[in-house]
C-alpha cells in the first residue's frame, strides 16, 4: 500500500540528481502534488551549499506572487534548518546567504522583467519612470483608446467609415475583437490578408431569386399551426427580407445569404404536404445553404482585411497612450526585457553574471515571449539573436513543470511552446526528469484520477497533449479514521435552471461542511499542513469549493455564511454586488449631470435620501425644478418638502467638493457624508460589505490616470456597479487562513485541500475559437475571427469577418487544442483533493453539467450524504463601552503617528554638495526680472517638450506651464523666445545629432554616509557621442560674460554628482558636463 511508511519513492533517483546534478540543465516535469516547491527549494539549497552560486546571483520565477511569497520563505525556512547542522565552508555560505537573503530575486516573470528594465532603462529604450500597470488597468487603456479611434474617425469624417459601412459593418462589432485580442498580442510580426475577389453578384441574385420565388408559392400553403418546425418561419422571412433588398447592393444581398443557416429545425409531418414534402423542402434548403457557404466565406474574408486595417489604426492610437503616459503593460515588460537580452550582447553578459542561475516554477504555464527570455539570459552565447539556437550553458537553468496542467492557452500559455523548449534543452545536452511519487492524495483518489486520465490522455504525446504519467500514493497516511475517496452529489432532476441547481449544490455542501466540523471528523492531512499545527478535527481551512465559471461563487459563500462558516471567495464578483456602491454610483451621476431629471429622481428616490413618489409628484406641482442647482420654490411645503431641500444642499456641496478637491479625495468624502460606509459596516455580512465599499476606492486609485473628469468617475462606478469589470470582494476584518476556499477552477492551480468539492453543476457552453496564433516558423502570423457582440443569452453574436481558410485549417486545430486543455482542466480539477473528492452531477440535462466529463468513471462511487438540518453556531455578543472606544481611538492616532514619522530622509544633490567647492551653491536661480524658480520651473518644461517633439507648438504649452507655475501668460512670449536661442546653440545642435538622447531624467542614489539619506535629482539633458556621454545642465539666473565661468564652477559638484549617478546607472562613461546659461545663450564646458 502507498500509505506505508519509509516505503522508497518510484523517483528517488529523479530527486537525488535534483540535488546532486548541479552542471546540468534540468526539466522536472512534475505530476500535481509531487513535490515542486519542495524540488525548487533542494536544488536552490543544493547550489548555495556547493557554492556554484551565491544568494545574489540566484533568480527564481514564479507564476504568481503568492508563490513566490511561499517559495521565499520556504527558502528561508530550509537554510536556517540546514544551518543548524553544517560545518565549514558551507556554514559559511549558508550564514552570509541568510543575510542576504533579501538580495535573492524570487518573485514573478513580470517583475523580474521590471528589474531587469529598471536597472538598464537606457540600453532598454524605455521611460526611466516607466510605470508597470496590471491586466485592469490595460484593458481600460485599450477601450480608452479604441474609443478616441472611433471619435477620430467619424470627426475627421474618414473614408473608412463608408467602407465598412459598404461591408454592412459597425465600429461597434469590432472592439471586441480590438480590446479582448487584437492589441494583447504585440508579439504578433504579420496578421496575413487575402486578395478575396467576390463571385458574380448578378448570378447570385438569380439562383436566389428563383428559390424566393419558390419559397412564395408555397408560403401562401403553409398552416397557422406548425408545431416545433422553424423552417416555414425561416422561409417568411427570407422572402420579407428579399423584397427589400436591392440585388445590385452587395451588402443587403449578403446579409440576406447570411440567413441561410443549416441548423433550421424541421418538423416534416407538419408541412402542408406531409413528411414528402417537408423532406424535400428540408433538402432544398440544407443544398441552398451549401450553395451559399463558399460565397459567404469570401464575403467574410473581404471583410477581414478592411477589419485588421482597422485594428492596426486603432493599435497606433493604443501604443501611443502607454507611450506618452511612460507605461508598461505585461507583454511590454516581456518583449521589452527580450529585446534588450536580444540585441544587446554586453547588457546580456552583464546579467550572466548577476544570475549565473534561473529556476523557473510552474514552466506550463509559460508564454513564447517568457520562454524567448529565458533562454537569452542563460545562454552560452551572448550573442546569438535566435533564441531557438540558445543552447542553455549546463546547469545554468532548473525549470519544473508540468505539461498536463497547462491550462492558460487563453493567456497565451502554449504547449507548443512547452514542447518546444523541452527539446531545446534535451538537444544542448540537458535532460527531462519525471517525478510520479504523490504526496497530497491518498491512494483511493489516486486511483480514481489515474482511471479516469489513463482513458483521456494519450500515452505518447502529441501536438496537442503530454503523455499521462500516473500518480503513485505516496504520502505517509498512520491514520486510517475518516473519509477518504470520491463521492458523487447528486442534484434531484426537480431543480432545472441554473440558479435553483447552484442553490441546491451550495446548501448541501454547506450543510456537509458544517456537519464535519461539529462532529470532529478525522482529517488526514498532507504533513506540512500538521506540522502547521493544524487541529485534529476538521476545520473550515481543510475544504475547497471549486466551480467552473465565476457566475454564482456567490450562491456557495451565502449558502457557508449561512451557517457561520468563514469563507474566501477567489475570482468572484462580491465587489460588484454590494448595494452601497449602486447607490454610490447614482449620487455620483446625479452630482455629475445637474439637469438630468432621471439621474436626479433615481437617487432621491433611492435609500440614500428615501424620498416618496407622492412627495416627487407634490414638489413638481408645486412648481419644483428636478435640478438640485435651481432653488428650491417657497411654495413646495409639506410633506417631505424638507427632505428635498435636503437633498439638495447635499448634492450641491458634493458638487463643490468634487470642484475644489482631488477628485478621488472628494468621492471618500461624498460617500462618507452619505453614510455608506457605515451603512456597509452595518450589513447582515458586514466585513465583506465594508471591505468591498472600501476597496472601491483603492480602485479609483489605481484608476486615477484613466479617470480625469467627475463625469469619467461617474461611468466608471457604473461598469463596476454593473459587473462590467469583475473584482472579488474583500473582507474588512481579515478571517485568517482558517476559511473555506470558493474559487473558479482556473484560480484553484496549484491549490490543494483534504476535502474537495467540484461544484455548481452548470454553464457548460461552447465558445467559438477567435484566434490562432502560428508560431511554427521564424515570423509569428496572427489570425482573427471576428464575431458580432452577443445579445440575450448569447455571448457571442454571428461570425462577421475571418480568413478564407478559417475553418478548415485555424478553427480545425485551435478546437483540438481547446479539446485537449479541457480535459487538463479537468486534471486539474480532480488532483486538488488530498483525502475526499466530491463530484456534483445534476438529474435534469447533466449535458451542461462541466463536470459530466467524470460521469462514465463515477458507477462505483458512493452518493454523499445529507447530514440533514445544521444551525450556525451562536456567536457571543461584543459590548461596546466608551472606555474601550476612546483607547482603541488612542491606539489608532497613535499608529498614524508612527506611520508618519520618516524613516529616511529625500536630498538633492544641491542641499548635500553645498559646501564641497566653495561656502555654498548658488541660490534658487534668478533671471533679470526677478522671476526666481519659477521662472526656471517654466522654461525646464519647454526644453523637454522641444527636445521630445521638435515640431510642436510651444505657445498654448508655455501658456499652460507658465499658469501652472503660477505666471502670467503674457510672458508666454518670452519663455518660446528663449527656448528657441536654446535651440539653435551649439550644444543643443549636438543633441539633436546624437543617436540617443533623454531629457528631464529623474535619478534616485542612496548616499554611502547613511542608510536613511537618499539623494534625488533630476538631469535636464544627456546625450551620447563616440567617447561617451555628455551632461548638460540649463540654468536661468541672470549672468555676463565675466561671471559666467564662475557662476558654472559653483554648479560643478552638482553636475559631478548627476555624472556619478549616470554611469552607475547606465555602466558606460560620462566624458563631458556643462552649465546652458537659457538668459545669455551661453554653454560652459566644465572641467571633469
Amino acid at each position: 500500500m502507498s500509505g506505508k511508511k519509509n516505503k522508497k519513492l518510484v523517483d528517488e533517483a529523479a530527486r537525488e540528481r535534483i540535488r546532486t546534478d548541479l552542471e546540468k540543465t534540468l526539466l522536472v516535469e512534475a505530476a500535481a502534488g509531487t513535490g515542486k516547491t519542495t524540488s525548487l527549494v533542494d536544488r536552490m539549497m543544493a547550489l548555495l551549499g556547493s557554492g556554484l552560486c551565491r544568494v545574489e546571483t540566484l533568480a527564481a520565477v514564479t507564476f504568481t506572487r503568492k508563490a513566490a511569497g511561499e517559495l521565499r520563505s520556504r527558502f528561508r525556512l530550509e537554510i536556517e534548518r540546514e544551518l543548524k547542522e553544517a560545518k565549514g565552508d558551507e556554514a559559511g555560505r549558508l550564514t552570509l546567504a541568510l543575510s542576504n537573503l533579501e538580495r535573492c530575486f524570487i518573485g514573478t516573470i513580470h517583475s523580474f522583467c521590471a528589474r531587469l528594465l529598471r536597472e538598464r532603462p537606457v540600453e532598454a529604450g524605455v521611460n526611466v519612470e516607466f510605470v508597470k500597470i496590471d491586466e485592469e488597468l490595460d484593458a481600460r487603456i485599450r477601450e480608452k483608446a479604441w474609443d478616441e479611434f472611433v471619435a477620430r474617425l467619424y470627426a475627421a469624417g474618414a473614408p473608412l467609415l463608408d467602407e465598412l459601412d459598404g461591408l454592412g459593418l459597425k465600429t461597434g462589432d469590432l472592439a471586441g475583437a480590438f480590446v479582448d485580442q487584437f492589441a494583447s498580442y504585440p508579439d504578433v510580426h504579420e496578421w496575413p490578408v487575402e486578395e478575396v475577389e467576390l463571385p458574380d453578384l448578378g448570378q447570385v441574385a438569380r439562383r436566389l431569386s428563383e428559390y424566393v420565388s419558390h419559397m412564395e408559392r408555397l408560403i401562401l400553403t403553409f398552416p397557422a399551426e406548425r408545431g416545433s418546425d422553424k423552417l416555414m418561419a425561416a422561409y417568411e422571412r427570407v422572402a420579407r427580407v428579399f423584397r427589400q433588398t436591392p440585388p445590385d447592393r452587395a451588402r443587403e444581398v449578403m446579409d440576406l445569404l447570411m440567413r441561410f443557416r443549416s441548423n433550421v429545425r424541421l418538423t416534416q409531418s407538419n408541412w402542408p404536404g406531409g413528411k414528402p414534402q417537408g423532406k424535400e423542402e428540408g433538402g432544398n434548403w440544407k443544398d441552398f445553404c451549401e450553395y451559399v457557404k463558399p460565397i459567404i466565406a469570401r464575403w467574410r474574408a473581404k471583410r477581414y482585411g478592411v477589419v485588421i486595417d482597422v485594428l492596426k489604426k486603432a493599435k497606433n492610437i493604443y501604443d501611443r497612450m502607454r507611450g506618452e503616459g511612460g507605461m508598461l503593460n505585461f507583454q511590454d515588460l516581456l518583449m521589452k526585457a527580450g529585446n534588450l537580452l536580444r540585441d544587446r550582447p554586453h547588457v546580456r553578459k552583464y546579467f550572466r553574471k548577476r544570475f549565473t542561475h534561473i529556476l523557473v516554477d510552474e514552466f506550463q504555464d509559460t508564454d513564447p515571449i517568457q520562454a524567448e527570455m529565458m533562454l537569452f539570459l542563460a545562454a552560452k552565447n551572448p550573442k546569438e539573436t535566435d533564441w531557438t539556437k540558445c543552447a542553455p550553458v549546463p546547469g545554468s537553468l532548473f525549470i519544473v513543470g508540468d505539461p498536463k496542467q497547462s491550462i492558460y492557452r487563453f493567456r497565451r500559455a502554449d504547449i507548443v511552446t512547452y514542447n518546444h523548449v523541452k527539446k531545446i534543452i534535451e538537444e544542448s545536452g540537458g535532460e527531462v526528469l519525471k517525478l510520479s511519487s504523490n504526496f497530497r492524495t491518498v491512494e483511493p483518489v489516486a486511483d480514481f484520477v489515474n482511471a479516469v486520465f489513463e482513458s483521456e490522455l494519450p500515452r505518447e504525446a502529441n501536438d496537442y497533449s503530454p503523455e499521462y504519467v500516473p500518480l503513485v500514493a505516496a504520502r505517509p497516511d498512520a491514520q486510517e479514521e475518516g473519509p477518504a475517496g470520491v463521492e458523487t452529489l447528486a442534484v434531484p432532476k426537480e431543480n432545472t435552471n441554473a440558479s435553483d441547481i447552484a442553490r441546491y449544490d451550495a446548501a448541501l455542501i454547506a450543510r456537509k461542511i458544517r456537519d464535519c466540523i461539529d462532529s470532529g471528523c478525522d482529517v488526514r492531512r498532507t504533513s506540512g499542513r500538521d506540522a502547521e499545527g493544524a487541529k485534529p478535527g476538521a476545520a473550515p481551512g481543510d475544504f475547497m469549493i471549486v466551480t467552473w465559471r465565476k457566475a454564482r461563487l456567490n450562491y456557495y459563500a451565502d449558502a457557508l455564511r449561512e451557517l457561520g462558516i468563514p469563507c474566501r471567495v477567489t475570482g468572484g464578483s462580491t465587489l460588484n454586488e454590494v448595494p452601497e456602491l449602486d447607490l454610490f454610483s447614482l449620487c455620483v451621476r446625479a452630482v455629475t449631470e445637474p439637469e438630468n431629471p432621471v439621474a436626479l429622481v433615481a437617487v432621491l428616490r433611492s435609500e440614500l435620501f428615501g424620498i416618496s413618489d407622492a412627495a416627487l409628484y407634490a414638489f413638481r406641482r408645486a412648481g419644483g425644478k428636478f435640478n438640485y442647482a435651481a432653488p428650491v420654490p417657497g411654495a413646495c411645503t409639506g410633506e417631505g418638502m424638507d427632505f428635498i431641500r435636503d437633498a439638495f444642499t447635499r448634492l450641491k456641496k458634493y458638487a463643490e467638493w468634487f470642484s475644489r478637491r482631488p477628485m478621488i479625495s472628494a468621492a471618500e468624502k461624498t460617500a462618507g457624508d452619505l453614510g455608506l460606509f457605515a451603512m456597509a459596516a452595518a450589513a447582515p455580512d458586514s466585513s465583506i460589505a465594508a471591505g468591498s465599499f472600501a476597496k472601491t476606492f483603492e480602485l479609483l486609485r489605481a484608476a486615477r490616470g484613466e479617470i480625469t473628469t467627475v463625469a469619467e468617475l461617474a461611468d466608471y462606478l457604473e461598469k463596476l456597479a454593473g459587473a462590467g469589470e469583475i473584482h472579488d470582494g474583500l473582507p474588512a476584518r481579515e478571517p485568517g487562513e482558517d476559511v473555506v476556499s470558493v474559487m473558479n477552477l482556473h484560480q484553484a492551480k496549484g491549490l490543494e485541500a483534504p476535502f474537495v468539492f467540484l461544484a455548481d453543476p452548470s454553464g457548460k457552453k461552447k465558445y467559438p475559437v477567435s484566434l490562432h496564433v502560428d508560431r511554427a516558423e521564424g515570423e509569428i502570423r496572427g489570425y482573427l475571427a471576428i464575431h458580432a457582440p452577443g445579445w440575450g443569452y448569447q455571448v457571442v453574436g454571428d461570425l462577421i469577418a475571418c480568413p478564407l481558410n478559417w475553418a478548415d485549417s485555424f478553427e480545425k486545430t485551435e478546437e483540438e487544442f481547446k479539446e485537449a486543455e479541457e480535459k487538463r482542466l479537468m486534471y486539474v480539477a480532480a488532483t486538488r483533493a488530498g483525502m475526499s473528492l466530491t463530484i456534483s452531477q445534476r438529474g435534469y440535462r447533466n449535458g451542461l453539467n462541466p463536470w459530466k466529463f467524470f460521469e462514465p468513471y463515477l458507477g462505483d462511487c458512493p452518493d454523499t450524504e445529507d447530514p440533514g438540518k445544521q444551525e450556525a453556531p451562536e456567536i457571543e455578543k461584543t459590548v461596546l463601552r466608551s472606555a474601550s472606544v476612546n483607547k482603541a481611538v488612542s491606539e489608532i492616532e497613535k499608529r498614524w503617528q508612527e506611520i508618519l514619522e520618516p524613516t529616511y530622509e529625500i536630498v538633492s544633490a544641491r542641499k548635500r554638495l553645498a559646501g564641497a567647492v566653495h561656502a555654498e551653491l548658488p541660490a534658487a536661480p534668478d533671471d533679470e526680472e526677478g522671476r526666481g524658480i519659477a521662472w526656471g520651473s517654466a522654461i525646464h518644461a519647454l526644453l523637454e517638450a522641444r527636445m521630445e517633439n521638435p515640431d510642436s507648438d510651444l505657445m498654448p504649452i508655455a501658456e499652460s506651464a507658465l499658469r501652472e507655475n503660477e505666471l502670467s501668460i503674457s510672458l508666454a512670449k518670452d519663455a518660446v523666445e528663449t527656448v528657441d536661442r536654446a535651440v539653435n546653440s551649439e550644444i543643443w545642435k549636438r543633441a539633436a545629432a546624437s543617436g540617443r538622447r533623454f531629457a528631464e531624467i529623474p535619478y534616485h542614489v542612496s548616499l554611502p554616509e547613511g542608510v536613511h539619506k537618499i539623494e534625488r535629482g533630476v538631469i535636464d539633458l544627456v546625450f551620447r557621442e563616440e567617447k561617451g556621454w555628455v551632461i548638460v545642465d540649463y540654468k536661468t539666473d541672470s549672468v555676463t560674460e565675466k561671471n559666467a565661468a564662475r557662476r558654472a564652477e559653483e554648479y560643478a559638484p552638482q553636475l559631478a554628482a548627476y555624472a556619478e549617478a549616470w554611469e552607475r546607472a547606465v555602466d558606460e562613461p560620462v566624458v563631458e558636463t556643462g552649465i546652458y546659461f537659457t538668459s545669455m545663450d551661453k554653454y560652459v564646458k566644465l572641467e571633469q
